[in-house]
């Protein structure tokens, strides 16, 4: 993307102004983005060309690299080389080569660990602020200075612009787990719906 001054994107990507069209008059309007869902002027797909990305995996048909903002460390983004919006639109090819990485990636975090970078939540072993219900937390681990080994993960799909999606190419977070990481995990994904969540307690 060049030298050209960027902005903070949206869902684990950092953008550029690369194409932005100059102010003034004869300019011309930028041209839409296919992948974003936000209104008005938008840049290019941000998944559609891996250059300049750190992959920490890929095949013929998918790529992987860590989220620019992750919600924890390690937090790992898989992506189809094809521009494709959502899982349902993936061949079942590009599918399983997507579920492939996302093996590969939790073997690799599963055997290096991930050292805690100051970004994505509150840190390893700290919880974050949580407007559940309040549930009895697991006791946090004390700090460790190495790389410490994720303890479970959660697989994250969004497809389409009602279930949260903003960038509209097919991405599966593979967001590690570590206990002490948020005071009530108990239930996962189903806190979308906090009034929902807690199933157990009907």
């Amino acid at each position: 993307m060049g030298e050209t001054r960027g902005h903070a994107g949206r869902n684990g990507v950092r953008q550029t102004a690369a194409g932005r069209s100059p102010a003034g008059p004869g300019a011309q309007p930028p041209t839409p983005d296919p992948c974003s869902s936000a209104p008005g002027p938008r840049l290019p797909c941000p998944f559609c060309d891996p250059a300049g990305r750190e992959l920490v995996a890929e095949n013929e048909l998918a790529v992987a690299f860590r989220d620019a903002y992750p919600v924890n460390p390690g937090h790992t983004l898989i992506v189809p080389r094809r521009h494709v919006a959502t899982w349902f639109d993936a061949t079942r090819e590009e599918q399983l080569a997507i579920l492939e990485l996302a093996d590969r990636v939790k073997a690799q975090l599963d055997a290096e660990g991930v050292r805690s970078s100051g970004t994505g939540g509150q840190g390893l072993g700290i919880g974050e602020p949580t407007t559940a219900p309040a549930m009895p937390a697991p006791s946090p681990r004390p700090p460790t200075p190495g790389p410490r080994v994720p303890d479970g993960y959660n697989l994250g799909l969004n497809c389409g612009e009602a279930a949260g999606q903003t960038v509209m190419h097919l991405h599966l977070h593979v967001i590690p787990r570590y206990r002490g990481d948020h005071p009530s995990p108990k239930g996962g994904v189903r806190w979308i719906f906090p009034k929902k969540a807690k199933y157990w307690d009907e």
